[in-house]
């Protein structure tokens, strides 16, 4: 179900979101962690080391993400009911992912994926090519960037002994155009 956003919509989405996503990035920056040698084990052959180096983490413990700001909320409530980033199991912000509930390898592979799709794409084309694909399908799980991370993260959950390059998965679509077809 297509949501009926004009173009200057899409761009106030995608300016907001980038602004909210920064803000929240920088605000988490400096009390987020580098992953430790548990967390990274089993993962580390499915990303490079330079993600890992650069990813950090956070795991709140009585509080929740705070929203988008009020302007993105009002375009999208027009079309639909807004989806809730304080009932997320973790929100992926660039190269910062805040854990809202229990961190398991299967989730922390979810956000590398967005943390690789983030740095390989870059932030603002990421959050663009996010938008308007949330805007075309109405929903989320239907965002190809998404799609990617779910069918990856599936992948390892249930061959972790089955490695491949998620950077490379990432490029690979990149240069498909696969991102824009969902």
């Amino acid at each position: 179900m297509a949501l009926a956003l004009t173009e200057g919509e899409l761009k106030q989405l995608v300016d907001g979101f980038t602004a909210y996503v920064e803000q929240q990035r920088n605000h988490y920056f400096p009390s987020a962690v580098p992953l430790d040698l548990q967390q990274k084990g089993p993962l580390e052959p499915f990303f490079s080391p330079t993600l890992f180096d650069r990813v950090r983490m956070v795991e709140l413990q009585h509080e929740r993400l705070p929203g988008p700001p009020q302007s993105v909320r009002d375009i999208l409530s027009r079309h639909m009911e807004v989806p809730e980033i304080a009932h997320m199991a973790s929100f992926t912000m660039v190269d910062v992912v805040v854990f809202q509930e229990t961190v398991t390898h299967r989730r922390l592979f979810h956000a590398l994926v967005h943390a690789a799709q983030f740095a390989l794409l870059g932030t603002r084309p990421y959050l663009e090519l996010y938008i308007r694909a949330f805007a075309r399908a109405g929903r989320y799980l239907a965002v190809s960037l998404e799609v990617q991370a779910f069918s990856m993260d599936a992948q390892f959950a249930e061959f972790p002994s089955n490695i491949f390059s998620v950077e490379d998965e990432i490029r690979l679509w990149a240069e498909r155009g696969l991102y824009r077809q969902h």
